[in-house]
């Protein structure tokens, strides 16, 4: 393992005086402990002093910062660029050079994507990590997510662990954010995916060619390019480096649904047919780019049909619920106008009257809101809004901001759960209703306070059962 002079001097520092035996390097506080060397970059959400005083208190052994520091343990200063972080992750976790590493970027479908290809790829024998929204697993851990893609040195310390772990490869979303603030620069991606870009995130990339850029990022430093063709394709074409596999019609890969039901679709792929146990045309997408990475890496076909009818879903993405008299609930992640367009075209195929319950978060992307409001209302047959995470921002403006883009006046719910308890009481028998934009996650955000809270818990509280999408109740 490093020791701390020899880091130093990797990294053109003068000897230090002090010396120290370092098993691992991080940039996340949480991480730290004897053996680790914390590096501490400028950020303008953290104090670097208090992050310091939080990795003396775990036993953090040694601290590399952007700005002078008085520490007790061995600590240098240095303006932190992409190439020091590159000689850390080679000095530190050599082991990435052995792992299958795929990223996956798009606006939707990210999570529904890994998750469906890390299943593929474990029913096949192969042992590895799934990183993303929901959590960080790994061969012989979960670890709670901290970010949707981790920041760079923590990233490769979880992938490292993979390895160290028996785990021969990576499975990970990749977040415009990410890509634009280098989290994944460095990393040598055996495949890179993209799914698709709708407008989302513009509070942060201001224009959508800039978001596109970022996520185009990905595909110059990834050997093989899954580019599913449609809007934007052509640029995440232009930025591949190595070699391009083109997904959808007219692709090297080809996807069209032969059958809906119930408890999923019937999907064909190249003339192979799958049954994936999940409602949602749009999970047509996510299948197809799932079965062509694992075809690339070289898994027979034979093994992929037998792998898909058994996934088991993503918690908060098309979640089914099943109430009285036939009524059914949806809770999922959709919260952007084209994530509720395509939940709404996939209920309505399936369900005579489809309700819709959503609002939009505080402090984000004001401009997507009336596009918001403007497909519920074409697709739903009843809108009720409500509060999703406010955070900081008024609610009122939140909704007008909404109802700007509808052409008739909407029902307002501020209380979510009030709103999701009213929709499921007055559906018709029969009909259904989208709970949108929480998905997975446990808490409101309000007034800069996060409280207890899961759609899913209000659901199950009015009456509602948890189904499984192939049929069964879930155990």
């Amino acid at each position: 393992m490093p020791r701390w002079r020899e880091v130093c001097q990797a990294l053109g520092l003068e000897p230090p005086r002090e010396d120290a035996v370092l098993d691992e390097v991080t940039d996340w506080t949480e991480d730290a402990g004897p053996g680790v060397l914390l590096v501490l970059r400028k950020g303008t959400r953290h104090d670097p002093k208090a992050l310091a005083g939080e990795a003396l208190r775990r036993g953090v052994s040694a601290v590399l910062s952007e700005e002078p520091l008085d520490l007790p343990v061995p600590h240098a200063t240095l303006p932190l660029k992409d190439e020091h972080l590159n000689i850390l992750r080679t000095m530190f976790y050599p082991e990435l050079r052995d792992l299958v590493l795929i990223g996956v970027t798009g606006t939707n479908g990210k999570t529904t994507t890994t998750f469906l290809l890390h299943h593929i790829l474990s029913r096949a024998g192969w042992k590895g990590s799934l990183l993303g929204t929901l959590a960080y697993r790994l061969p012989g851990e979960t670890l709670r997510a901290s970010h949707t893609t981790p920041p760079p040195l923590r990233l490769a310390r979880l992938l490292a662990s993979t390895v160290r772990q028996g785990g021969h490869f990576a499975v990970m979303e990749v977040s415009s954010h990410a890509l634009d603030q280098g989290r994944t620069r460095g990393l040598a991606f055996t495949q890179g995916i993209f799914l698709n870009l709708t407008r989302e995130h513009l509070d942060y990339h201001r224009t959508l060619k800039r978001y596109a850029l970022a996520k185009a990022r990905l595909f110059a430093q990834s050997e093989t390019s899954l580019i599913r063709l449609g809007p934007w394709s052509d640029l995440m074409i232009r930025h591949a480096r190595g070699r391009v596999v083109r997904l959808g019609q007219d692709g090297d890969y080809r996807a069209r649904i032969v059958r809906r039901t119930p408890g999923g679709l019937g999907i064909s792929v190249n003339g192979h047919r799958f049954f994936l146990p999940l409602l949602g045309d749009h999970n047509r997408d996510n299948l197809l780019a799932a079965v062509a990475s694992a075809r690339e890496i070289g898994l027979p076909w034979e093994v992929l049909e037998e792998a898909v009818p058994s996934f088991p879903g993503v918690p908060g993405r098309m979640e089914m619920f099943t109430g009285p008299e036939g009524r059914v609930a949806v809770v999922d992640y959709a919260h952007t106008p084209d994530g509720i367009r395509k939940a709404l075209e996939s209920l309505r195929k399936h369900f005579p009257v489809v309700w819709i319950v959503f609002g939009a978060g505080g402090e984000k992307d004001r401009g997507k809101r009336p596009q918001m409001g403007r497909v519920a209302e074409r697709l739903a047959d009843r809108v009720i809004l409500t509060l999703d995470n406010p955070r900081n921002e008024e609610p009122a403006q939140i909704f007008q901001d909404i109802l700007s883009g509808m052409t008739c006046p909407a029902r307002v719910i501020q209380d979510r759960e009030e709103a999701v308890r009213q929709a499921l009481s007055e559906v018709p028998p029969g009909g259904c209703v989208l709970i949108a934009g929480k998905g997975h996650e446990d808490y409101q955000e309000i007034q800069g306070v996060r409280y207890p809270y899961r759609d899913q818990d209000v659901v199950l509280a009015a009456g509602y059962s948890r189904i499984h999408p192939a049929g069964g109740p879930k155990r």
